[in-house]
């Protein structure tokens, strides 16, 4: 209780908020993620209807209690969110696109199989078709090479460019905001998320962090654990 009044005091005072997503908070929004892995691993042509239908079933999607005290946490505030969930999650739950950086790519895209970056097309075609009972790969309008989903699943995955530069200098323009930075959900898989961002908390003073989720965390300043869950944890900093 005492390291989420302390954050809850923290946010009080902040001028922003970072959220860092890790494959935990995927898992909270319904992912199967050893289910993908496993695609992961079958040949393009044989995974593609699969993963068709694996998408097309999450276009329904609901934002889940802990999504939505998310989205209740960040109105009206300025804000950034990195994530390496690919679900197109925050942007279905009305974050904005442009405060959104999807390390792991985004399945609502494609990307060319050629090993260059053609660009990352829409999926939104591409699923009507299938609901139309096509199952054969689409060709990219570049040089004709199949399309796959825009996943880190192989070499030929190029992640969003200009993503990754709004993010980069949402950064260098807070230096000397005071930001809190919520790491939501990070495990093993995820850490990679968190330990970018540790140092520039020990180099920034006004910089802080919470973290909640199962990756252990080194003893610093202003870096604090929350135990418990992240759907109870969100809801106790958004409560009065």
């Amino acid at each position: 209780m005492t390291s989420l009044i302390t954050v809850k005091e923290w946010l009080q005072a902040a001028d922003s908020v970072i959220v860092l997503a890790g494959n935990e908070f995927a898992q909270q929004e319904g992912l199967d993620l050893k289910q993908m892995m496993q695609l992961s691993e079958v040949p393009l042509a044989q995974a593609w209807p699969r993963w068709q239908k694996l998408i097309a079933a999450r276009q329904n999607y609901q934002p889940s209690a802990g999504m939505q005290t998310l989205t209740t946490l960040l109105s009206g505030r300025d804000y950034f969110v990195a994530t390496t969930t690919f679900a197109h999650l925050f942007e279905t739950a009305g974050l904005a696109s442009a405060r959104i950086f999807n390390l792991n790519g985004d399945w609502t895209k494609l990307q060319c199989t050629s090993g260059m970056n053609h660009g990352h097309p829409e999926t939104a075609e591409v699923l009507a078709k299938a609901a139309a009972g096509a199952t054969s790969l689409p060709k990219c309008e570049v040089c004709g090479q199949p399309l796959e989903h825009n996943l880190p699943l192989d070499s030929h995955f190029f992640p969003d460019t200009d993503a990754n530069r709004r993010f980069r200098w949402f950064l260098m323009g807070h230096e000397t905001k005071r930001v809190v930075i919520l790491a939501l959900g990070i495990d093993a898989s995820s850490q990679q998320l968190l330990a970018t961002m540790l140092p520039l908390v020990q180099q920034f003073p006004t910089w802080q962090v919470a973290v909640s989720g199962t990756v252990a965390i080194p003893q610093a300043a202003r870096v604090v654990s929350l135990s418990g869950g992240l759907t109870d944890n969100l809801q106790a900093l958004v409560a009065r």
